[in-house]
């Protein structure tokens, strides 16, 4: 993605060349990677992957492809966590790692839009500050009228977490626990973030791309509602 500004206006563009031709996945170079980076690292795989699941149309190889590096994640995450030295663990997180990468040519979401701004303006590690939005995120669209393909969507995911028996009533709530698991502190204040700052990151959130392939469509009130349920 290359941003090109002007004067007058910003555009986005894409190039199909921009992509890697190949990806080189040795477990050893992350192996001192620090507990807690390694989490949020780890979380954002997982964001990849959960929200190119959530995303409009119809892609069934990224949609297999997201679901199992749910899985992955879901099953290796807190091994390594545990003991960075698992290089078999480590293994397959980098190939989670990989298939968030490809499964979210799909699209994203809500919890990327929020997650940029976030970086920029609080200097939140990316991964941590999509684990820190998550949670609300997905309780909003949660709470939503949603249709019964989406529902069946929350429903395949929510199935993964209970194979690995770490499954609560929402979804929303699995993520939240699993995260915190990790070591995951909650709440935007205990991160730096200014509750002044709310409103310019909703504003920024909005801007970003991403949540045109959110679930349901969002607003910048949207955001701005998440950010503050987040912040405490």
């Amino acid at each position: 993605m290359i941003i090109l500004r002007s004067s007058q206006e910003k555009t986005i563009i894409f190039h199909p060349k921009l992509l890697p031709t190949i990806a080189a996945l040795e477990p050893k170079l992350t192996k001192d990677l620090p507990p807690l980076l390694t989490a949020a690292t780890g979380i954002d795989a997982f964001t990849h992957c959960l929200e190119a699941f959530f995303a409009p149309g119809f892609h069934p190889l990224a949609d297999g492809i997201a679901l199992e590096g749910i899985r992955l994640v879901l099953k290796n995450l807190p091994l390594v966590v545990k003991d960075g030295s698992n290089l078999e663990a480590r293994g397959q997180m980098m190939l989670a790692a990989s298939m968030g990468a490809a499964a979210f040519q799909k699209g994203l979401g809500m919890i990327h839009s929020l997650a940029h701004p976030l970086s920029s303006v609080c200097n939140l590690h990316h991964g941590l500050a999509n684990a820190l939005v998550l949670p609300k995120s997905i309780d909003l669209i949660e709470g939503s009228n949603l249709n019964s393909e989406q529902k069946k969507r929350f429903n395949r995911v929510l199935s993964i977490f209970a194979e690995l028996d770490l499954a609560q009533e929402k979804l929303s709530t699995s993520c939240e626990l699993f995260f915190k698991k990790l070591g995951i502190k909650f709440g935007l204040k205990n991160h730096g973030v200014k509750k002044e700052q709310i409103s310019l990151i909703a504003a920024k959130a909005f801007k970003d791309p991403c949540h045109q392939s959110n679930m349901i469509p969002v607003s910048e009130e949207t955001f701005r509602l998440v950010l503050e349920r987040a912040f405490t």
